[in-house]
């Protein structure tokens, strides 16, 4: 998918049109004979701070790459830096709190979309690591700052603002963070990190993150297949499309109090539905969990709900939970079906349901206690006959 816009650039490259590093004449403000990043970098490379280097056009980097504490690498209109396309690359790209290393723009006044982000593929190595690193100025062509694909990276103790995109894109469900703690996310235009199921876990208290209204940590449709516990984090979570918890040896998503779960419309979470899945959210008194839509001015139906099924292990529990806006498309805003007694709905609120509150089939009997229902359309609860 994110390769695709590398494709012309790496006929030209195998064709030998493109070399790796060189000084270009038309940019006086260079001062060095070697410290602009052009091409396909195949030798080991270790980037000082004694120099300032650039980047120019699309770099793709098939070796070893070190950059070393207070480095700055600035990146020419439209640039990008790419680890492991094609060949195996690892960087290393660790900075400290009085030396980060900084990626940012060549402009003079820079802006928002001056280049496209920094790529990690398939053949990067999993050690591959940022920690005191900033990353600003990058999201042009809606490029995350920082892109993850089919592989792993380690992003500790960096600050990723002021780019056009979103800040972290895990492209697909084999994407992962190894590590991701003390970070600093800000002024990004979209989303602080995009992910599926499984790799949302890895966020965790010691990250400073604000974004836009509407934006958040987006989790895109996806099966959480393991045992994960999603943290509460000073922005939502955000669901868009159908997501299950389930596998064939089980799954289980814990959520933690006060943490905020925000639906786009017709979005779900399926637990149990074709494995042994269990939802655990627990929240407290004072720091309940939201379960709601994402849209700015919400109305009923905006999602579908939380549904549980055949599979849903015993010890479900929704406990101190607010669960509203949702029943689009579906029986009540918690449905359940074939469950039986596995499901414990506990001090919780569910309003504004286009539907039920609370659908039950005759298989299923959830164990209810302290329930406030308000402004569901069709009632309360209601269970099959």
């Amino acid at each position: 998918m994110k390769k695709f816009h590398h494709f012309l650039v790496m006929l030209l490259l195998t064709a030998g049109i493109i070399t790796s590093c060189t000084k270009k004449d038309d940019d006086p403000d260079q001062g060095s004979t070697d410290n602009t990043l052009i091409g396909i970098i195949s030798k080991p490379l270790t980037l000082t701070a004694d120099k300032t280097w650039y980047i120019e056009g699309d770099v793709y980097v098939e070796t070893e790459m070190i950059i070393l504490p207070g480095t700055t690498i600035k990146c020419k209109p439209g640039s990008s830096i790419s680890f492991g396309y094609s060949q195996y690359a690892s960087l290393t790209a660790v900075g400290t709190l009085e030396k980060p290393i900084i990626f940012t723009s060549s402009a003079l006044l820079p802006a928002k979309a001056d280049w496209k982000g920094i790529f990690f593929y398939d053949s990067n190595s999993s050690s591959s690591s940022l920690t005191f690193v900033t990353v600003e100025y990058a999201g042009k062509s809606d490029y995350a700052a920082i892109n993850v694909i089919r592989t792993s990276l380690n992003v500790n103790s960096c600050t990723i603002r002021k780019n056009a995109a979103s800040a972290i894109s895990l492209d697909y469900e084999q994407s992962k963070l190894n590590s991701f703690t003390l970070n600093n996310i800000s002024d990004n235009e979209e989303h602080a990190i995009i992910c599926y199921g499984d790799a949302a876990s890895i966020v965790s208290i010691g990250n400073i993150i604000t974004t836009k209204q509407g934006f958040g940590i987006l989790v895109q449709a996806s099966t959480i297949t393991k045992n994960a516990t999603w943290s509460y984090t000073s922005v939502p979570y955000i669901i868009s499309g159908e997501l299950y918890i389930q596998a064939t040896g089980g799954a289980v998503l814990n959520i933690t109090e006060g943490v905020k779960i925000a639906f786009t419309p017709g979005s779900s979470i399926y637990i149990g539905y074709s494995g042994f899945g269990t939802l655990n959210a627990s929240g407290s008194l004072l720091n309940p969990i939201i379960f709601t839509s994402n849209a700015v001015n919400p109305s009923a139906g905006d999602w579908s709900g939380i549904k549980f099924y055949d599979d849903a292990s015993n010890g479900c529990k929704i406990d101190y939970c607010n669960v509203s806006y949702a029943g689009k498309d579906s029986d009540g805003a918690i449905k359940l079906i074939r469950c039986g007694s596995k499901v414990n709905i506990s001090n919780s609120s569910i309003s504004n349901s286009e539907n039920w509150g609370i659908y039950s089939d005759n298989q299923s009997s959830p164990i209810l206690t302290n329930i406030t229902y308000l402004n569901n359309n069709l009632g309360e609860y209601y269970q099959s006959e």
